[in-house]
């Protein structure tokens, strides 16, 4: 996938030195003296945004504070980066800070009993591990009250987010490039929940069903049960199941998600498809510019069938953040078959291209 360089030299620029406050809420003393090159505080109006021109910085890396402080109770820190406006990626802090830092399955800090008052983060940004080019690299810093969403910086926020822009050279970024994934394997989902049935289009990620941590991020799904083949949104799939105790098909979808993983219908993500048979060019698309007229809008279904002979059928797709996208189904696959699509060893094969 692109954007592999880009996570890599982030991961290996940056260093973490964490300090809170006591349980009553006492202030603690921040070095605010010379080498913080950016300070951020999400609680101060004046203090969410920072911009550093690498070509001002002269001992070799950008030394920022960041700091959360709120009446609120603190569970978790998000981080995201956008690399030379290609789209912004979460940041994994266990990979970036080691194993100094506690978090969860997605990545973010995990603040072990949650806080209030006041916690400080200090980073070191190495400019020997950036790119020699132009364009900017854009931080952003947000805490949660419960579980977040990396994609979406509103959910349950505490405060508001603080964004961090590194200028590099002229500070001009290049055309956005799509995302693109190839041969994404989509399973039948099974009532033990081991299928790996949904996959996230923002990293190509493919997800089980039993993998509760990460069902915020499920977005184009697989299901064949009771009917025609069909692709759909989490929030919408029509699955169903054997209830437990019962021997008929009778809990839907989004019981069973409820059931196992807590995780409402409502936070479920949302999808939405239209057919445009052949009449796209895929393989020519490179650029998120290149998806912006598709005829797709939230008022489409977020399901659609898929013909049993749709090999090269090419589908968009819009989700609920606005990112507009492509899908092309490479092949259906019957594994026993039996002409129903539905069983564990029966997939769809597609490749998929969307906006950063």
């Amino acid at each position: 996938m692109k954007k592999l360089f880009s996570k890599l030299f982030i991961v290996g620029a940056m260093g973490l030195l964490v300090m809170s406050c006591s349980d009553d809420n006492e202030d603690i003393a921040i070095n605010t003296g010379d080498g913080i090159d950016a300070k951020l505080n999400i609680n101060y109006a004046d203090s969410l945004s920072a911009s550093v021109d690498t070509d001002l910085v002269t001992d070799g890396q950008v030394n920022v504070r960041v700091a959360i402080e709120s009446d609120e109770t603190v569970r978790r820190v998000y981080i995201t980066q956008n690399v030379f406006g290609q789209g912004e990626e979460a940041v994994d802090a266990e990979a970036l800070f080691g194993s100094s830092i506690d978090t969860k399955g997605d990545g973010s800090i995990d603040v072990e009993n949650g806080f209030s008052g006041l916690q400080v983060y200090f980073f070191n940004i190495s400019l020997a591990n950036l790119p020699a080019a132009s364009g900017t690299i854009v931080y952003k810093f947000w805490a949660t009250k419960n579980k977040g969403d990396f994609r979406d910086d509103t959910k349950d926020i505490v405060e508001s987010v603080a964004t961090l822009t590194v200028e590099l050279g002229d500070g001009q970024n290049p055309a956005a490039e799509l995302i693109a994934v190839n041969d994404v394997r989509l399973f039948a989902p099974t009532a033990d929940l081991q299928s790996k049935s949904f996959v996230s289009t923002n990293d190509g990620m493919v997800y089980a069903l039993d993998e509760s941590e990460f069902v915020d991020l499920w977005d184009v799904g697989y299901t064949a049960q009771g009917g025609n083949p069909q692709l759909t949104s989490a929030f919408s799939s029509p699955q169903r199941f054997f209830a437990p105790g019962s021997t008929t098909v009778t809990e839907s979808f989004q019981e069973l998600i409820a059931r196992e993983t807590g995780v409402e219908a409502s936070d479920l993500n949302m999808v939405y498809f239209v057919d445009i048979a052949d009449s796209f060019d895929f393989d020519g698309a490179e650029e998120s510019g290149d998806l912006s007229d598709l005829a797709v809008s939230m008022t489409d279904s977020q399901t659609i069938d898929i013909p049993t002979d749709a090999s090269g059928d090419i589908i968009a797709f819009i989700d609920q953040y606005g990112k507009k996208g492509v899908i092309r189904i490479d092949a259906l696959v019957d594994g026993d078959s039996d002409g129903n699509f539905f069983e564990a060893n029966d997939y769809v094969q597609i490749d998929i291209k969307v906006q950063p």
